[in-house]
């Protein structure tokens, strides 16, 4: 036989053989899959699955937190904010006569008005410095004539006494005319202003009464004041109190010769509580 020829050939055990191998094979590979259960899909489906409600929870619990955040914010600038009311009619304001509420250190106070006080006065002069008005003052002082120095906004008056009409100051001006003072009557009027107090009643019952007294002076008016004194002092504030005391020590000696100076006094230290 030519040995170029070669013949192969598998015996059918071989076969058999290389079928095994390759069923172990496949079965080897099958193994490695993860085992399938009813009712429930594959990790690769459930991977997917959660990586979506996680997104989702994200998505809601970030909304949720900026929402919070923001609404906190704005309640937080708006809330510095206070309402104030409308006014819907002015017939609701107090009168100059009532009685107003401001505050001092955190507490309410009530202010008061004082009114305006007016009558005639003999004036000895107006002066610019205020020394020079107590120059004046000093010269009829030597002469046993009290005066008030009145501060304006522009000048120091100098008065020597008050009196109801302009007639009665005329004729007493013409006295001291005579007498060699350079003095002239006229009309004099307070300006109203307001004050921390409680008692606006007894602040205005000093009005009636001064005014009553610059036109004369009775029992009935003599009472009125001692009425007037009786107030309980712990009710008025430490100014007022004050005043009220000066009051009583002019009220002391108070008769029909000193009363025009007396009167004119009381005016003065009046005013002063405005300041």
């Amino acid at each position: 036989m030519d040995s170029k020829y070669q013949l192969t050939y598998k015996r059918s055990g071989d076969q058999d053989k290389e079928k095994v191998a390759a069923y172990q094979e496949a079965a080897a590979s099958v193994t490695k899959l993860e085992p399938y259960q009813y009712g429930k899909s594959s990790s690769k489906h459930n991977r997917e699955r959660k990586r979506w409600w996680t997104k989702l929870i994200l998505t809601i619990g970030s909304a949720v937190l900026l929402g919070t955040a923001f609404g906190v914010l704005l309640l937080f600038i708006f809330g510095q904010e206070q309402e104030v009311p409308a006014l819907q009619d002015s017939t609701g304001l107090p009168s100059r006569e009532q009685v107003n509420l401001t505050e001092t250190d955190g507490q309410e106070v009530s202010t008061i008005e004082l009114g305006a006080l007016s009558g005639y006065v003999i004036q000895v002069g107006a002066f610019q410095d205020q020394q020079q008005a107590k120059l004046a003052q000093e010269q009829f002082l030597a002469d046993n004539y009290q005066t008030v120095i009145w501060q304006t906004e522009t000048d120091f008056r100098v008065f020597l006494a008050a009196y109801p009409s302009i007639e009665t100051a005329k004729q007493v001006s013409e006295q001291f005319i005579e007498a060699g003072y350079d003095v002239y009557a006229r009309d004099w009027q307070s300006t109203a202003a307001e004050i921390e107090g409680i008692d606006h009643d007894w602040v205005t019952e000093f009005q009636s009464l001064w005014q009553q007294s610059l036109t004369g002076y009775s029992e009935l008016i003599e009472q009125g004041w001692q009425t007037w004194l009786n107030v309980d002092q712990t009710e008025l504030r430490e100014p007022l109190q004050a005043f009220r005391e000066k009051v009583a020590s002019i009220l002391t000696d108070f008769n029909e010769q000193t009363r025009p100076y007396d009167l004119l006094v009381l005016w003065h230290d009046y005013q002063q509580l405005a300041k």
